[in-house]
């Protein structure tokens, strides 16, 4: 009856003494190692008993072994049983050859493998990195760094002369709004204004002075006025049928300074404006 039972053959058993249980136990053994929990973290030490497994405590007889239904529901549980009860005598189990394949056990069997594969894993990302491997991270970065520092360094050079283009602009602006009023009241004429902020264009900015706006005739006459810090200097050269409003900057600080200039000028009675010139654009 308990050889029915029997799905699995241990290399230590005896012929005809199988049971149902993966540990089939030697003629004169007391019982089969069958843990009174899956969980139960005792060992199947080699060599000790009657034979080559005894009972220790938490097993039962081998009369009283589980039925073969029930094996693989124990198999099924992860290996936290049957199978680290095994990894001492290094003997996982095997289908006796004829009976068919028992997933539990393939199950096991393969838990065991890919829990070594891991810990060989783990030791090789443990050793760290070759010295060859830091130097290429090392090449990587500077040549990141290469690329990336002078496309930002542009990248902030050109939105400060957002503000020398969009001045100038208003500037524009202003010019025309002043030819169209004097024309009405009297002689039409464009305005002139002396450059301001006064100074040495700089990669500092000039401090705040919306006085020196607001005192000029010519820069009261077009309605320009800016009460905040600047990069650049503006100015308005005029005559009585052009003008010409230029900002002039030197943001990276060097010898040579940069211009953004836009011109007008009467074509038959209409201001016909030129685009923005501009010279050095990040100087």
């Amino acid at each position: 009856m308990v050889a029915a039972r029997s799905r699995h053959q241990h290399p230590h058993a005896a012929p005809g003494t199988s049971v149902g249980h993966p540990c089939t136990l030697k003629a004169g053994n007391v019982g089969c190692p069958i843990p009174s929990s899956l969980t139960d973290e005792s060992r199947h030490p080699k060599g000790v008993g009657q034979g080559s497994c005894f009972n220790p405590p938490g097993t039962m007889p081998a009369e009283q072994v589980r039925s073969s239904a029930e094996q693989p529901t124990i198999a099924r549980r992860g290996g936290g049983g049957f199978r680290r009860w095994h990894d001492d005598c290094n003997d996982p189990f095997r289908p006796i050859r004829g009976s068919g394949t028992s997933s539990g056990s393939s199950r096991l069997i393969n838990q065991r493998t890919e829990g070594t594969s891991m810990k060989r894993s783990m030791k090789k990302v443990l050793a760290g990195f070759t010295l060859v491997e830091l130097m290429i991270v090392v090449v990587i970065l500077g040549i990141l760094a290469a690329v990336a520092i002078p496309a930002f360094t542009r990248y902030v050079k050109r939105s400060k002369t957002s503000e020398a283009t969009g001045n100038i602009s208003k500037i524009y602006q202003g010019e025309v709004s002043y030819f169209n009023q004097s024309s009405e009241q009297s002689v039409a004429s464009f305005a002139s204004a002396a450059a301001t902020p006064s100074g040495t264009p700089s990669a500092s900015k000039f401090p705040a002075q919306p006085t020196a706006f607001t005192g000029d005739s010519g820069w009261s006459a077009i309605g320009f006025s800016v009460d905040s810090p600047l990069y650049y200097a503006y100015s308005a050269t005029a005559s009585a049928s052009s003008f010409n409003a230029v900002a002039t900057g030197n943001i990276d600080g060097d010898a040579t300074n940069s211009t953004f200039s836009r011109a007008a000028a009467l074509n038959a009675g209409e201001i016909q404006g030129a685009q923005i010139v501009i010279t050095n654009e990040l100087e």
